[in-house]
């Protein structure tokens, strides 16, 4: 039996730091790269196997890809980016393809996490917000 420790809230796992961040459902991490988005879960739950000594994260992950490039195959280019970001192009009768975009999957994960121990910091609720313009 695993102990439900968070169920429907978002979090962000850092593996090389330990440490996982719960926001509220809904609540973005606004200071991570689009590169790192993988490393966040909507809709989450974290659970802790005892038997295993390990967390648990179950969730849905937003991942992004850039793609990128310029080719005379399109077939070459079909193998490596999404159809849909690939463009035919022609001047003075040569024609080329060139690709250009950013392809984004929303999947439901399950995470087993690498170690045993994480330092946890759960924000309950955000009180305020401010934008200003520098």
């Amino acid at each position: 039996m695993k102990p439900l420790i968070y169920t429907d809230v978002d979090l962000l796992i850092k593996e090389s730091t330990r440490h996982i961040i719960i926001n509220p459902k809904g609540e973005r991490f606004y200071f991570v790269e689009c590169e790192d988005q993988y490393l966040i879960y909507r809709n989450a739950t974290l659970t802790y196997n005892p038997d295993e000594e390990r967390y648990e994260i179950r969730g849905d992950q937003s991942l992004y890809s850039e793609h990128k490039d310029v080719g005379f195959s399109y077939e070459k280019l079909l193998c490596l980016h999404p159809a849909e970001l690939i463009k035919r192009k022609s001047f003075f009768g040569v024609v080329w393809y060139s690709v250009s975009g950013i392809l984004k999957r929303d999947v439901q994960s399950r995470y087993l996490c690498q170690h045993n121990a994480y330092t946890i910091e759960e924000r309950t609720s955000f009180l305020s917000h401010s934008i200003e313009d520098i």
